[in-house]
């Protein structure tokens, strides 16, 4: 079975046991949410080469167990959607080559009817594989993300270094399909693949992955969130849980 396949089934599997009927209400203004995840990654590396073309050593890879915890602030600024968000928190691991300690970043975000994107900046500390020594500062910092169709109906969606207060689920990059990311309180969705370090060209893979939030009760909604896949670079499996309150007019 492909990793979004897997992905698809546990998003309908969450969607049919959702405690509550999936039913539309005016949002708050402001919304927090706190979360935390557990996964195992693939700490991989490619073999070593010499000049003449020889394997000095050959490809190795080693589980790597990952975690993160945080919040994350969103202000919706009008009816439209557009926002302020911010993330902060701390991710670690079983391994000194993987990047861990505490993470922060901020994002604004201008949603149209049928089209919206946003950029902010993630402090480097989230990012589950650090960036070579030496790599420039500035635009490897920077997170982007383009929304194509309505913010609170199906959508498509692509982000570039995503921030989450679970980052050790978000990768690097993820593209896939939404469902009621805006303001607008109803079951969510977003689900598609999911990459890591874009710092590595060493058989980089994706994985699987949604994100649920679902109503339960008049302003709070559960956080249930996945991923599975080969590994790479990428997360073998991982799995994280939160809750998030709505508040304001």
């Amino acid at each position: 079975m492909r990793a979004y396949h897997l992905a698809a089934f546990l998003a309908l599997g969450f969607w049919q046991i959702a405690p509550v009927q999936i039913t539309r209400s005016p949002g708050g203004r402001f919304r927090l949410a706190i979360a935390g995840a557990t996964g195992q990654w693939e700490d991989y590396q490619a073999a070593d080469i010499d000049c003449y073309g020889n394997q000095v050593a050959p490809a190795r890879s080693s589980a790597v167990g990952a975690s993160s915890y945080g919040a994350r602030a969103d202000v919706f600024l009008d009816t439209s959607g557009s926002r302020l968000t911010l993330v902060a928190g701390r991710s670690a691991a079983d391994s000194s080559s993987v990047g861990a300690g505490p993470f922060w970043g901020v994002e604004a975000a201008l949603e149209g009817r049928k089209l919206g994107a946003s950029v902010g900046y993630r402090h480097a500390g989230d990012a589950l594989l650090p960036t070579y020594p030496g790599s420039q500062a500035g635009l490897a910092d920077l997170s982007f993300a383009l929304r194509v169709g309505r913010l609170d109906g199906a959508h498509y969606r692509a982000e570039f270094r995503p921030l989450s207060e679970t980052p050790s689920l978000a990768g690097e990059l993820r593209v896939g399909m939404g469902y009621g990311q805006g303001r607008q309180r109803q079951v969510s969705a977003f689900v598609g693949l999911v990459l890591g370090s874009v710092e590595s060209s060493d058989d980089v893979r994706a994985a699987g992955f949604c994100d649920l939030g679902i109503p339960v009760a008049p302003t709070a909604d559960l956080l249930v969130r996945a991923v599975f896949g080969p590994g790479h670079s990428n997360p073998n499996w991982g799995l994280g849980a939160g809750l998030r309150v709505n508040w304001g007019r």
